[in-house]
């Protein structure tokens, strides 16, 4: 593990104090040894529930069956976001969805989605938005919608 890379250890905080297992007290020490002769600063946070990988491909494959659905539609870039270029995957995930996320949620990239709630309110906005203004409706992909693969 190199300086740069951010270990993760794990713990639980009981009546306000910190309980790590013995084998993750150790592999912390032995961490902050090789890393830190002197003195450190740790910095403890809270592990947000990330998105899965399933999410992950269920994302992009989002991108691409409502790139798919806008051009089928024959709808250009210019008419939704004022450029006359065919939509692609990428310039879903970054003109669209990414747009929505950043003014709803803050949050620059995907990565940072939480996996039960965030990219259920992104897409929910965004199939609304689309239905409404050009009757495109997408269903997110889902083990149970699996209509497709899931790139």
């Amino acid at each position: 593990m190199s300086n740069k890379e951010k270990p993760r250890f794990n713990f639980q905080i009981v009546e306000g104090k910190m309980v790590m297992p013995s084998e993750e007290k150790t592999n912390l020490n032995v961490w902050i040894e090789s890393q830190f002769p002197g003195d450190f600063y740790l910095e403890v946070g809270k592990v947000v529930n990330r998105r899965t990988d399933s999410q992950n491909r269920a994302l992009h494959t989002y991108f691409t069956l409502v790139a798919e659905a806008l051009n089928d539609g024959g709808f250009t870039l210019d008419q939704v976001v004022k450029l006359d270029v065919p939509f692609t995957p990428a310039l879903v995930k970054e003109l669209i969805w990414r747009k929505v996320q950043k003014q709803v949620l803050s949050k620059s990239s995907t990565t940072e989605l939480d996996k039960q709630s965030d990219i259920t309110e992104i897409y929910d906005i965004v199939n609304r938005s689309l239905s409404e203004k050009l009757k495109i409706s997408v269903a997110f992909p889902s083990i149970e919608n699996q209509n497709y693969e899931l790139k």
